[in-house]
């Protein structure tokens, strides 16, 4: 059995838990050693959500609390560039180079982020969002 995943790019881990659920089912969950009470969504409608929100961005994790509100962990390690396949300056296709050092080595600690999405599961929460609406509740148990 899996006990733990580490993803030493990110700086995450999740480790491996045993839940029994309200209606009495045992759920096996990959918990975030990072963000208190946050686990991996294994649902396909949670994904579904996300994904209508996200649009061609793929690289994101699902993760949910006991609640079941949902939240996007995104990495920030690649390096967003152009790809410029007919020679203008103004493509709109993007690419994610993982490998740009320079960039790596200049990102600090803070390797992904983390946003709520909102109740009506039509937009990600942002900090604008919280300091806009007065929502800091929001974050008060994601550190």
């Amino acid at each position: 059995s899996i006990d733990m995943i580490e993803l030493p790019r990110v700086n995450l881990s999740f480790k491996a838990k045993k839940v029994d659920t309200i209606d009495g089912k045992t759920e096996h969950r990959l918990y975030s050693n990072d963000h208190n009470g946050l686990y991996i969504a294994s649902s396909t409608e949670a994904r579904e959500v996300v994904e209508k929100l996200l649009g061609s961005i793929s690289h994101f994790i699902v993760l949910q609390n006991s609640d079941n509100d949902l939240f996007v962990l995104m990495p920030g390690c690649a390096l967003p560039r152009r790809l410029n396949t007919d020679g203008t300056a103004l493509s709109v296709q993007v690419i994610l180079d993982r490998r740009n050092k320079e960039w790596i080595d200049n990102m600090g600690e803070v390797r992904c982020y983390l946003y709520p999405v909102h109740n009506s599961q039509g937009k990600l929460i942002t900090v604008g969002d919280v300091q806009s609406e007065n929502k800091t509740h929001w974050f008060t148990h994601l550190s």
